[in-house]
């Protein structure tokens, strides 16, 4: 195990099986890890498996003061961030002619937006701990 007492990772989108996975391997690295999620049933029990090195809190991508206050608690509980997972994300599945817009527009402020948002959030708090790591994850259905 590499020690990185003192360092924090955000993951976004980990109360699923690829965010829970990802939070695993992050925290026997010695990263204190918040997993935020807007399933908070599911992120709870997930923190609560994994051990004392992660937590939970619920995330809603799409607003900037969400991400604010991930931040601040990954960095109050843990230490200054270094890793952001941005690994939220949302599929509307069926026919583009059945869509509604709406629907099109959820899954863009999710994926897209959602993400954007948290490396901007998180740019400062990168910058200031010296650098660090942002990793976009997409994938299929997680749930």
């Amino acid at each position: 195990m590499t020690d990185h007492d003192g360092r924090s990772a955000l993951i976004s989108g980990g109360a699923g099986q690829v965010g829970a996975a990802i939070a695993k391997a992050l925290s026997e690295e010695g990263f204190g890890v918040l997993i935020g999620d807007l399933l908070e049933g599911e992120g709870n029990a997930t923190a609560s498996k994994l051990g004392d090195r992660v937590a939970f809190q619920r995330l809603d991508v799409t607003q900037p003061e969400s991400w604010e206050s991930a931040i601040d608690t990954a960095e109050s509980t843990y230490g200054h961030l270094s890793v952001l997972v941005n690994n939220a994300g949302i599929i509307e599945p069926g026919s583009v002619q059945l869509q509604r817009p709406t629907q099109f527009k959820h899954v863009l402020n999710t994926n897209l937006y959602g993400a954007w948002l948290g490396i901007h959030c998180a740019a400062k708090s990168l910058t200031t701990a010296g650098g660090g790591a942002i990793v976009r994850v997409l994938s299929g259905q997680d749930r």
